[in-house]
């Protein structure tokens, strides 16, 4: 081997020695004064990862790789944590897990038997409230009146337009 090619060798060999002390080719790319992508063309990919581990996160009991396990975090857990300062199941232990149903509505009904409306999402709504609004929207002759003209406006801009183009695309013949 001539002589450059072990200078080269041993640099290589230098290069994954800090890496691997440090963790990172960020860390050995400062410290050396070249660029992480130098770092990482001498050394060779995936030798940090070489190094990760299985780890469950202590947070959220994910499975995971990491190369230090000495605090296994998922990336979501990490970022939580960094952010507010508690881990994530602090939070999530914190509220609680679900409210118990309301007994009345806003308006004083009660919520219970014939007068709740339950969606299929698990939603509830008050009957009594529904009906009054339905009631309300119907007899009040300015809501009457605004309804009617965004009808009237929406079949004048959207719907005949649409039936008229279809209609003429249908009444004109295929041209070759």
């Amino acid at each position: 081997m001539p002589a450059d090619a072990t200078d080269r060798e041993q640099r290589r060999q230098e290069m994954i020695a800090l890496v691997l002390e440090l963790g990172s080719y960020v860390a050995a790319a400062r410290q050396l004064g070249i660029s992480k992508q130098r770092v990482h063309a001498i050394v060779g990919g995936n030798l940090v990862d070489s190094r990760s581990v299985a780890a469950t996160c202590v947070d959220c009991g994910e499975p995971m790789r990491t190369n230090m396990p000495e605090r296994p975090r998922c990336h979501r857990c990490q970022s939580y944590f960094t952010r507010y300062g508690v881990p994530r199941t602090a939070e999530r232990l914190a509220r609680p897990h679900k409210r118990e149903p309301r007994s009345h509505c806003k308006r004083g009904h009660a919520m219970t038997g014939e007068n709740v409306y339950t969606y299929p999402d698990g939603k509830r709504s008050c009957r009594a409230c529904k009906a009054l609004q339905y009631e309300r929207s119907k007899r009040d002759p300015e809501r009457r009146a605004h309804r009617l003209a965004y009808y009237r406006e929406y079949y004048r801009t959207v719907r005949r337009p649409k039936y008229q183009a279809a209609k003429l695309a249908k009444d004109t013949p295929e041209r070759l």
